[in-house]
């Protein structure tokens, strides 16, 4: 698990063909957990993070594989569901996320990149976003002493 900060490098609103720039959110924390999969070159993961459960739209944390491109470096493909918070919770629309990810040598900062879609409930791409991530892998620590 890696507790890493998201920063958007652009964001995109769009129509049809049509995207339009918007200002980009704030920097945020996301928690990714990396699992094995099948072979030591594929897996699953998880990640949950600041933005998930902020309306609108209300999103499930995302999910996907990871799968092996080199010496410390990674693919992954993540999605999730988003749901729509002033109407009742209905769906939304999926969000598809596409990602690179490296490692240090000691294994102990991840960094990478990100591009998101967001599509409406008729899949059709509503938001474009670009982010980078940088943070450190979560170190288990003993509570203090009672």
């Amino acid at each position: 698990t890696w507790l890493v900060t998201a920063t958007f490098t652009s964001a995109q609103v769009c129509d049809g063909d049509n995207c339009e720039s918007i200002d980009v959110p704030p920097p945020f924390q996301v928690l990714i957990t990396f699992m094995a999969g099948t072979s030591e070159d594929e897996g699953t993961l998880v990640d949950t993070n600041e933005f998930q459960l902020t309306p609108n739209p209300v999103c499930t944390p995302d999910q996907g594989t990871w799968q092996r491109t080199g010496n410390r470096t990674f693919i992954a493909t993540q999605r999730n569901f988003c749901f729509d918070a002033t109407a009742g919770y209905l769906p939304a629309g999926p969000t598809k996320i596409r990602a690179t990810f490296s490692v240090n040598d000691p294994n102990t900062i991840l960094t990478g990149r990100q591009y998101i879609e967001g599509f409406d409930t008729s899949n059709h791409l509503v938001f474009i976003g670009k982010v980078n991530l940088q943070g450190p892998r979560v170190k288990a620590e003993a509570p203090p002493a009672q």
